[in-house]
């Protein structure tokens, strides 16, 4: 098994100093301005670990919120994962594919009507939080062909879902 780590801090690049995760898998999407008072970063991610092999990463808790879409050609899987004070740990095999979004702090409350620190250390699903009309966009983010396709998704969902 291998294993590795991953942190990214506000105001570090893409492949931070201290990440080993694979040059070549995570791919940064320009938040659009009109997302960028409740996100931080959108990352895109894709990798084939090996037949037989399982990729172990650690990552580093960072304070803050993120949602979590993973697309494996069924339906799609999403959670929102609170800030967590301890790492956390992801088993990978196969073909991994997804969206990892980095929300600001406040964004939970415009978002969801939920506070950061009631979903400290914990995940929740998508669709635990959000509003019926809003349970399809993990499907809809990967059916999308394109990177670009998928950040016009997520634009339109999460500025729809505003409840300030």
């Amino acid at each position: 098994m291998t294993e590795r780590l991953y942190i990214r801090l506000d105001e570090d690049p893409l492949y931070a100093p201290e990440t080993s995760v694979p040059r070549g898998t995570l791919r940064d999407l320009r938040v659009p301005p009109e997302l960028g008072l409740w996100v931080a970063h959108v990352v895109a991610y894709e990798e084939d670990v090996p037949a037989g092999e399982v990729a172990r990463e650690r990552v580093l808790p960072d304070g803050s919120m993120h949602l979590v879409f993973e697309f494996d050609g069924g339906s799609a899987r999403s959670r929102v994962a609170g800030p967590r004070l301890r790492p956390s740990f992801l088993m990978m095999q196969g073909q991994v594919r997804g969206l990892s979004v980095k929300l600001r702090p406040g964004a939970a409350q415009a978002l969801f009507s939920a506070s950061a620190h009631e979903l400290a250390n914990d995940a929740v699903g998508w669709s635990d939080l959000v509003r019926a009309r809003d349970r399809c966009v993990p499907d809809r983010l990967q059916e999308a062909d394109s990177d670009r396709e998928r950040l016009a998704v997520l634009t339109r969902a999460l500025l729809g879902m505003r409840r300030d």
